[in-house]
């Protein structure tokens, strides 16, 4: 990273990070600016320049759009020598790809593997599970751990959880599923309007397989209180 300072004479602005209450305060810093989400931002400061308190100088990068940490060599300073900045690239835009291989068999049936070791067994026989039963599982199982994840958050976590998920096809070509229907069953102490608005959140933003299907079919579920055993 390039880094070159400035000596401001002009401006007395100065930004401070937020401290959690009761922290120690060992040090000044500049706060900084999350470009990527704050992208003008980080245009009108560097327009102006990071002006320290006390020193009052401008940090200039080669990075038009980090998140940049500059600290001081103690709290008060007004030397520079010991000065360190810290460069934050933008978060990725995605995570690594998941993979999954699978496998025909000499029996017509077909072994899915994951890279953890996983395995799935994909069949049309009896007390076998075919590739559209385990496109509904993956539905009901992804979603069901998204709510857990998010119930937990809340600080509780269901007694009982069961998620029934049907699908309705076309039944010519091409063939494709139309619809999706999640049915939860679940025993928690927590009022219905919270664990409605928990499912809905599970369901529309932290469940990948659950969004990514509502963009080509539409998927709807409901929730049912049971009984604690």
């Amino acid at each position: 990273m390039t880094i070159r300072l400035q000596r401001q004479t002009n401006d007395r602005r100065y930004f401070r990070t937020r401290q959690p209450a009761g922290a120690a305060r060992r040090y000044e810093r500049l706060e900084y600016v999350d470009a990527p989400s704050n992208v003008d931002d980080l245009k009108r400061c560097r327009a102006r320049g990071y002006a320290m308190a006390g020193n009052r100088c401008a940090i200039v990068t080669d990075h038009e759009a980090d998140l940049i940490g500059v600290h001081l060599p103690w709290r008060g300073s007004v030397e520079l020598g010991g000065l360190t900045v810290e460069r934050c690239p933008p978060a990725p835009s995605f995570l690594p790809p998941d993979i999954v291989t699978l496998a025909w068999e000499s029996d017509g049936r077909i072994i899915a593997e994951n890279g953890r070791g996983g395995s799935l067994l994909l069949g049309e026989g009896a007390g076998e599970i075919s590739a559209c039963d385990a496109l509904m599982a993956a539905l009901g199982g992804c979603a069901s751990q998204a709510l857990i994840a998010r119930l937990r958050r809340s600080g509780v976590a269901p007694e009982r959880l069961q998620a029934e998920v049907s699908g309705t096809r076309c039944a010519g070509v091409p063939s494709m599923y139309e619809t999706f229907h999640v049915v939860f069953s679940i025993a928690i102490d927590l009022d219905d309007a919270k664990v409605e608005d928990v499912i809905r959140e599970a369901m529309t933003e932290f469940c990948p397989v659950a969004v990514t299907l509502g963009r080509a079919a539409e998927v709807t579920w409901e929730y049912r209180r049971v009984e604690h055993r």
